[in-house]
């Protein structure tokens, strides 16, 4: 049975990072800018971007490196087996139908088909302390967010509406986790950690 999962990537500008997966088959999900991806058994693709991959070769590693010269972060899926990727851009014209005389047409349902959300994004790496503080502020215009605890040992907890963190009520991220949440708080973001200092934060927003 085929497995797919997706990773995060922070790359700093011209810099590198190496992601412990196994599969046959990527594709960028998204990325702020061009990117090259290795594959520790051999083969590369160089000055990709979202939308682009490779399958059908089998690796243990990824070795992905900017090359836009800016920080660049965004997703990859990962699968073991062949994927589909169907969605795209651009315009859908629609001829009318000639006049028919004889009999009625029936009707037609045109659907459009998903096309994926792009947009500017920003990362930064912050601090979490053992005491609630801001870890962004309140933001009408956010459109994402992803909250990643990069620490070999601290816990974080993300409190989202602007109320002081404590680990009764905030949103717990283990060492290496993530929070990517499916609907996007706008209000201040505040957090709390287990340790005095985490300094291993990133966050990226849209």
């Amino acid at each position: 049975m085929s497995d797919m999962q997706r990773y995060p990537f922070n790359l700093a500008a011209n810099g590198s990072q190496i992601l412990q997966v196994m599969g046959t088959s990527f594709i960028v999900l998204s990325a702020t800018g061009a990117l090259s991806a290795r594959m520790d058994q051999g083969g590369a693709l160089v000055n990709i971007t979202a939308g682009m991959g490779k399958k059908g070769r089998e690796f243990t590693g990824l070795t992905l490196t900017d090359l836009s010269g800016a920080p660049n972060s965004g997703f990859i899926l990962v699968s073991d087996d062949e994927f589909l990727n169907q969605t795209f851009s651009g315009s859908v014209s629609v001829t009318a139908l000639p006049n028919v005389t004889i009999g009625a047409m029936p009707s037609v349902v045109v659907s459009s088909m998903p096309v994926p959300m792009t947009g500017a994004m920003a990362s930064a790496a912050a601090t979490v302390t053992n005491a609630s503080g801001q870890l962004k502020a309140a933001n009408a215009a956010r459109k994402y967010l992803l909250i990643q605890n990069n620490d070999a040992s601290g816990t974080i907890y993300v409190q989202p509406s602007a109320a002081a963190a404590t680990a009764a009520n905030g949103i717990k991220i283990g060492p290496g986790g993530y929070w990517e949440p499916v609907i996007i708080p706008t209000s201040e973001i505040r957090a709390i950690g287990s340790i005095a200092s985490n300094a291993n934060i990133v966050v990226v927003e849209g």
